[in-house]
C-alpha cells in the first residue's frame, strides 16, 4: 500500500481571552483563524475586527500560573503556543502600555480574573 503525507496545515485556530480596560466588562474569548506561520501581529489583525479594538490598542501576554510571565511582541511566532492554550490579550490605552498605572490596571486586571475563573463569554 501506497502513503502519501499529509500536506502541513495552512492555518490553525486560537482561543483568545479579551480583556477589557472597562472593569466592569466580563472578559470574552473569540476564535481566529491566522497562518501556522503567523506571528502575534496576524493575531491582533485578526482578532481586531471580531472584538472591535484596534489592533494597536492589543497587547497579547503569556501567562504562566496566575502572572503574567511575558508581554509578547508583534513579531512574536504564534508556534510558541500549544494547540488548546488560551491566549490572553489586554485592550490597552492607545498610547500602549507605557506608564506604570496602565501596567498596574493590567496586573489587576489579571488578579481579578483568577478570582472569578469561568466568569466570561464565547465567541466565535
Amino acid at each position: 500500500m501506497l502513503s502519501i503525507p499529509l500536506p502541513p496545515e495552512k492555518s490553525r485556530a486560537l482561543e483568545v481571552l479579551i480583556h477589557w480596560r472597562d472593569p466592569t466588562r466580563v472578559p470574552v474569548t473569540y476564535g481566529v483563524f491566522v497562518s501556522s506561520e503567523g506571528k502575534v501581529s496576524d493575531l491582533k489583525a485578526a482578532l481586531g475586527p471580531k472584538c472591535g479594538i484596534s489592533p494597536k490598542q492589543l497587547k497579547v501576554v503569556q501567562l504562566q500560573g496566575n502572572y503574567i510571565f511575558r508581554y509578547l511582541t508583534n513579531w512574536t511566532p504564534l508556534k510558541m503556543f500549544r494547540s488548546h492554550e488560551v491566549i490572553h490579550a489586554y485592550e490597552v490605552a492607545p498610547g500602549g502600555l507605557q506608564d506604570e498605572k496602565e501596567k498596574e490596571m493590567v496586573m489587576e486586571k489579571l488578579n481579578e480574573k483568577e478570582k472569578s475563573v469561568g466568569n466570561h463569554l464565547y465567541i466565535s
